[in-house]
C-alpha cells in the first residue's frame, strides 16, 4: 500500500527542498519505490535540479507536472520522471504561466481535488513511498499536503525565533489533526520536529536546536547537520552516496531519518495493526551494517542463542559458532546481568574482526547482533549502527537509550 509523507516547514527557506530530495534519494537507495512531489508554487524542486548544467539535458524533459495534472486533469499524458537508473521519479510542478498562477493556488489549496491528482499519480504507477514536498509555512497548499498523508514532519532551522516559528507550526498541525477526528477523518500521524542547518561549532545554533528538540521531546529527535553539501548535491541531481568527499554526519542524518520514516509506515497498514517484529525489520538492520561497516556478514541471535536472521556469505554453522562465542564473552564480562542498554565486543574469529553488540530492551529479552568484517568498525560506524537499530527497535519495543562500552 502506497504510504504519502508530508514534508513540511516551519516557514520559507528553511531547507525543506533540500530535506525531501535527500530523503527521497535515500529511501530508494534502500530498494524503496519513490515519487517526489513538488507541491510548492515556487516549483523549487524543479528550479533545485536544473540548475546542475551536467543534468541540463535530462531536467529539459520537466515540460509537464503538477500543475498540469491539477488544473488540467486528464487532459494531457502525464507521468513521473524516472531518476537516472533509481527506484526514484519525480514530478516537479512544471510550467505555470501568469494567467494560471490564480488558479493553481487555489487548486493546490483544495484537499480534494489535490487528493484526486495523487490518487490518479498512484494508479498510473505501484510507488512504496509518495513525499510531497509542500509549501513553506502556514500555506493552505500544505495544509492540503497534510489532509492527504499518512505521515508528515516539520523542518525547522536553527536560527533566532525559530521556536515562535515551530509553536505556530505546532498549533495549526493540532487544529488540522482535531479538524479531520471531528470530521471522522483518519489524520496523518505527525513524526516531529526537524531541526535543520544545525552548525555543530555555533553554540547559538546548537542551542536553538535543543530547544526546537524541547517543544517536542517524543519527536524525531534528529538534526540535519548545516553543510553546503547538501544544496550542491541537489542542484547537481546526485545523492549523498554519490559524493565521496560526503562527511559522515551529513548521510547518518538522513539515513536515521529515512528509518525512523520506515518504522512508521511499517506500522501504518491498512487494517491500522502494527507490522510484525520479525525478519523484515532485522533484514534493515542487517542490511545497515553491510552498508555502513563493509561487513561481509552479519546475523543476530535471540535470549536463547537461536539464530534469528543473517546477511551475506556465512553458513549456519559459522553463524551458531560466531554467535555462540559473542554469548560466553558477554556472560564473562558480567554485561548480560546489566541494565537494559547496548554494549558491545570485538575479538578475531577466523581471521576475521567480528564486533557484537548486546541489546536488552527488557529484563528478559535480548538480543545479539554479529557484524563480521574484515577490518574493526570504527566508533562512528558502531555508534552509527546502534543508533539506527535504536531507532528500528523502538518502533516496536519499549526501548532506552543505548550504551555503548568498548
Amino acid at each position: 500500500m502506497t504510504q504519502r509523507i508530508a514534508i513540511l516547514g516551519a516557514k520559507g527557506g528553511v531547507g525543506g527542498t533540500t530535506v525531501a530530495w535527500h530523503l527521497a534519494n535515500t529511501l530508494a537507495g534502500q530498494g524503496r519505490s519513490v515519487l517526489l512531489v513538488d507541491l510548492d508554487p515556487a516549483g523549487s524542486l524543479g528550479i533545485h535540479l536544473r540548475q546542475g548544467r551536467k543534468h541540463a539535458r535530462e531536467e529539459a524533459r520537466f515540460e509537464t507536472g503538477m500543475a498540469d495534472l491539477l488544473l488540467y486533469p486528464g487532459e494531457k499524458a502525464l507521468e513521473p520522471y524516472p531518476w537516472k537508473e533509481s527506484s526514484l521519479s519525480i514530478l516537479p510542478r512544471g510550467p505555470l504561466s501568469p494567467s494560471e498562477w490564480t488558479s493553481y493556488q487555489e487548486a493546490l489549496a483544495d484537499p480534494e481535488r489535490l487528493g484526486k491528482a495523487l490518487d490518479a499519480l498512484q494508479d498510473h504507477a505501484a510507488f512504496d513511498l509518495i513525499l510531497l514536498d509542500a509549501p513553506g509555512g502556514l500555506h493552505p497548499g500544505a495544509e492540503a499536503a497534510i489532509r492527504n498523508a499518512k505521515l508528515c514532519f516539520l523542518c525547522v532551522q536553527a536560527q533566532p525565533l525559530a521556536g515562535e516559528a515551530a509553536k505556530a507550526a505546532l498549533h495549526w498541525i493540532d487544529h488540522i489533526e482535531k479538524e479531520m477526528q471531528d470530521s471522522g477523518q483518519d489524520p496523518a500521524t505527525f513524526l516531529g520536529l526537524l531541526s535543520t542547518m544545525v552548525k555543530s561549532k555555533s553554540r547559538l545554533s546548537t542551542t536553538v536546536s535543543e530547544e526546537i528538540r524541547a517543544l517536542d521531546p517524543a519527536g524525531l529527535g534528529i538534526e540535519i547537520p548545516y553543510g553546503a553539501i547538501y544544496p550542491a548535491a541537489s542542484r547537481l541531481g546526485l545523492s549523498l552516496q554519490e559524493i565521496p568527499t560526503c562527511e559522515a554526519p551529513h548521510k547518518e542524518a538522513f539515513e536515521r531519518l529515512a528509518t525512523r520514516v520506515l518504522v512508521q509506515v511499517g506500522k501504518a497498514s491498512a487494517s491500522g495493526e502494527e507490522e510484525d517484529f520479525g525478519p523484515a525489520l532485522w533484514d534493515r538492520i542487517l542490511q545497515y551494517c553491510r552498508d555502513t561497516a563493509k561487513a561481509d556478514a552479519a546475523f543476530v541471535m535471540d535470549t536463547q542463542g537461536l539464530a534469528i536472521a543473517s546477511a551475506g556469505p556465512i553458513s549456519a554453522e559459522e553463524v551458531e559458532n560466531a554467535g555462540t562465542r559473542l554469548m560466553i564473552s558477554f556472560e564473562h564480562a558480567g554485561r548480560i546481568d546489566r541494565e537494559a542498554g547496548a554494549e558491545s565486543i570485538v575479538f578475531q574469529f577466523e581471521k576475521k574482526t567480528l564486533t557484537g553488540l548486546l541489546f536488552r530492551p527488557s529484563e528478559d529479552q535480548s538480543f545479539t547482533l554479529g557484524i563480521l568484517s574484515t577490518e574493526a568498525l570504527s566508533p562512528q560506524q558502531r555508534d552509527s549502527i546502534v543508533r539506527v537499530a535504536e531507532d528500528l527497535l523502538q518502533g516496536h519495543l519499549t526501548y532506552p537509550s543505548p550504551k555503548v562500552a568498548t
